[in-house]
């Protein structure tokens, strides 16, 4: 099948306030509001997305009353929210079964409320400023409770619907080769710099130019308008005499599709459409 892309990237030229507690828009939020503290939770460490698999023998080991628990018992949160899990056994786990669940890294979900506007003002939403590392906790709850499933579907390949032309894909183009901070230009050469959230996050290293690639496999050229997204900082003005000394041009193809002159350390998002052949 042919797809048609829609991708996504962060660019940045160079390199928001912390608050107490979580505001959710509606309600303000300590993090342990999932907890019940009659029950006991063991913390799983996840750093790459992907399927984890967790045999009985290392539920065992560490601890877990697998000899009295269904496989139908168990729960797994992440984030305040239940996960699906998949059980091999509905009844009590023995040598051979297991536990899997679809796991994610740890990106901005939580930081987030370091920022009072995250959407404008969190510079790289896909690396976090501390850690890549998820946490997952597994516990157990009393016979009979509802808990999260993945859904089994038989695998039967008959009276399928007819083929798809395209289906959408997204593809993203990552610099993090730097963590940016705010700085205080004392001379030409000597800076210092804080932190503060503002204006933080991984990054390319500083250049006043870059030309790079975003591959995209498999674009069906007949696809509908595909969609570009740019995210870039630029660097503060050393010398604040000079007026509008940031000077920048956007070319897609050859194309010279934005060119603006602006100062001050400024976080810009761009979207642009463009049509799906031009990305064969």
């Amino acid at each position: 099948m042919r797809r048609s892309a829609h991708f996504t990237f962060l660019f940045c030229f160079l390199f928001t306030t912390a608050r107490a507690q979580m505001w959710n828009g509606t309600d303000t939020l300590y993090g342990n509001e999932w907890i019940r503290y009659d029950q006991q939770y063991y913390k799983i460490l996840v750093a790459e997305d992907g399927i984890y698999r967790i045999p009985y023998e290392t539920l065992q080991s560490s601890g877990l009353p697998v000899s009295s628990i269904d496989g139908s018992q168990y729960q797994l949160w992440h984030l305040g929210e239940e996960q699906p899990l998949y059980v091999s056994t509905a009844g009590p786990l023995a040598p051979g079964a297991f536990i899997e669940f679809y796991g994610q890294k740890n990106r901005s979900e939580l930081d987030r409320y370091l920022f009072r506007d995250p959407d404008n003002e969190l510079l790289n939403p896909w690396y976090s400023l501390f850690t890549d590392t998820s946490a997952y906790f597994l516990t157990w709850v009393e016979s009979g409770a509802a808990t999260l499933r993945y859904e089994e579907v038989e695998n039967e390949l008959v009276d399928l619907p007819g083929r798809e032309e395209w289906v959408w894909g997204e593809e993203e183009f990552l610099f993090s080769d730097q963590v940016s901070k705010r700085y205080i230009g004392v001379t030409s050469t000597l800076y210092i710099y804080y932190s503060r959230f503002e204006d933080e996050g991984f990054t390319s290293s500083s250049e006043i130019s870059r030309t790079f690639s975003v591959p995209c496999p498999g674009v069906y050229a007949g696809g509908p308008l595909a969609e570009l997204e740019l995210r870039l900082l630029s660097n503060n003005n050393f010398d604040t005499s000079v007026v509008l000394s940031h000077s920048l041009e956007i070319h897609v193809d050859g194309e010279l599709l934005v060119e603006e002159q602006f100062s001050g350390v400024i976080l810009k998002r761009f979207r642009f459409e463009r049509p799906s052949a031009d990305l064969v």
